[in-house]
């Protein structure tokens, strides 16, 4: 009997650390939370990096990152601007991405508006989280609006980039 209550105290407790265990990771997000990629992805080659949000493939097509907007660097030289062409270039450059659109598939220059990947990096998220970019929502367009919010609340919250920089330039 007293075995009995001491299988049943040790099954108690060993659920009740589980649960909570489960219910810490999935509160503070200590667990991955990154999208996945969606269905219907396109692969490609960067043949070129035009600045921190607009990219152009091999095959001529230009690419304007989804839901967000880096500083000018090409006509107008904005503040953090040459830093996050500079970190668009070194995520991808001459490299294979994986990218996706979304419900409106290009803006009014014709340039493709896409979600995009290298690796496992997304990089319109990497680019908001480091200070890069910042949010931009143009509907519909808006599939990754949550995370892409947390994102930018972390790099303004931990001052990166041009939440650093630009402040100081008014």
């Amino acid at each position: 009997m007293k075995e009995n209550k001491s299988i049943l105290l040790i099954l108690a407790v060993s659920l009740f650390l589980a649960s909570s265990i489960s219910l810490f990771y999935s509160h503070y997000h200590l667990a991955p939370n990154e999208p996945k990629l969606p269905k219907g992805n396109q692969k490609a080659w960067v043949k070129y990096v035009i600045d921190g949000d607009t990219i152009i493939l091999g095959d001529g097509r230009r690419i304007r990152y989804l839901e967000i907007n880096a500083p000018e660097d090409t006509s107008r030289h904005e503040c953090f601007g040459h830093q996050a062409t500079l970190a668009n270039r070194q995520l991808v450059s001459h490299r294979q991405i994986t990218f996706a659109t979304d419900k409106e598939k290009y803006d009014k220059y014709g340039r493709l508006l896409a979600y995009v990947w290298v690796g496992k990096t997304f990089v319109n998220e990497y680019l908001l989280r480091q200070g890069y970019a910042r949010l931009e929502i143009i509907p519909p367009n808006n599939a990754y609006y949550h995370f892409f919010r947390q994102a930018q609340k972390e790099a303004l919250s931990r001052h990166r980039g041009l939440w650093r920089e630009c402040q100081k330039h008014g």
